[in-house]
């Protein structure tokens, strides 16, 4: 390849990628989940309802890590209450309808089991 080819093909791929694959670099999703996640001394529930992806990010899985923020603030708030407690792993209910399609409906709910001992309160 000459000189020129090569600075023309530099171009374009600076170009390309200051322009298209930066567009939506700061751009945030809104998930409105704050509002969605209720958490009590016995569980917390919530759901996502929207586009499972937006520009390539799954927007759904966010929901997700939002819930499990969620778990851990409620579960260190119980604790501080002397109400020791840990997630109780085999009845969490998760449900996706629609999941594939383009948008989804998103369910969880994590229930927490009360334990006696502070030094119980940990996840097995």
């Amino acid at each position: 390849m000459n000189l020129i080819k090569i600075q023309t093909y530099f171009l374009i791929f600076v170009v390309y990628s200051f322009t298209c694959n930066r567009q939506f670099e700061n751009q945030t999703y809104s998930l409105s989940t704050e509002n969605n996640i209720i958490c009590t001394d016995n569980n917390c529930q919530g759901t996502y309802q929207g586009k499972e992806f937006i520009n390539g990010d799954d927007v759904a899985h966010q929901f997700s890590n939002r819930m499990s923020s969620k778990v851990g603030e409620q579960l260190k708030t119980l604790y501080k209450q002397g109400k020791f407690s840990k997630v109780d792993f085999k009845n969490i209910v998760m449900t996706t309808e629609g999941m594939g399609t383009g948008n989804v409906a998103y369910y969880l709910k994590i229930p927490f089991s009360r334990v006696e001992n502070k030094c119980d309160a940990y996840i097995i």
